[in-house]
């Protein structure tokens, strides 16, 4: 079963203070162009160019987010295709080979004779769990290249809003249910959905 949980967000100010450069003649200096009352004015403008792509809305690379997302290894291979900072993973290279799998650790809907063929090989390549820590290479590679698509991991990743913009467009109606989960829980935990698009509309 997917989780998330967002870790942190921030950029927001920083992002209007970079959108306000447009407007900013070099002679007036930094301290006395950015007011809160332009930043007000900016807050406003924001939520128009987000709309806007073609370099309109860039502001948006600046506003960053990082989560912990549980999901099936099938949704990563889909999720990989954005452009993301940085991305740290559970390794399956040091901990499948620590104890038998039960359906807990798959997506539901995973074949339980999938999950059961990977634990006999779990059992076959480990000596049934004795050779933790101490596999070779050959038995780690037949591990890893034989793990289920349903087989969920944790990852830790930091995304702007100018990707879970693009997300958004692209997966609202994905076939996938675990892009809906995962778009809806961000609109849902961001700190300015209005500047994201709605699932439940087209642009």
């Amino acid at each position: 079963m997917m989780e998330i949980i967002k870790l942190e967000e921030s950029g927001y100010q920083s992002a209007l203070y970079g959108l306000s450069l447009s407007f900013k003649e070099e002679r007036i200096s930094q301290k006395e162009w950015w007011t809160l009352e332009r930043f007000d004015r900016m807050k406003h403008l924001a939520q128009k160019q987000a709309l806007m792509d073609g370099g309109h809305n860039k502001f948006l690379e600046s506003i960053v987010t990082w989560w912990s997302i549980k999901a099936p290894r099938g949704w990563w291979s889909e999720y990989d295709t954005y452009r993301l900072e940085t991305k740290n993973s559970a390794s399956t290279m040091h901990t499948l080979q620590r104890y038998e799998l039960t359906e807990e650790d798959f997506e539901p809907g995973t074949d339980i004779i999938i999950i059961n063929r990977f634990n006999a090989l779990l059992r076959t390549e480990t000596n049934d769990f004795k050779n933790k820590g101490r596999l070779d290479r050959e038995a780690l590679q037949r591990i890893k290249w034989n793990i289920p698509e349903g087989f969920l991991q944790t990852r830790q990743c930091r995304v702007s809003y100018k990707t879970l913009r693009n997300m958004i467009l692209q997966r609202r109606t994905h076939r996938l249910v675990q892009w809906q989960q995962f778009l809806t829980f961000v609109i849902e935990n961001v700190e300015h959905p209005e500047l994201l698009p709605l699932l439940n509309k087209t642009e």
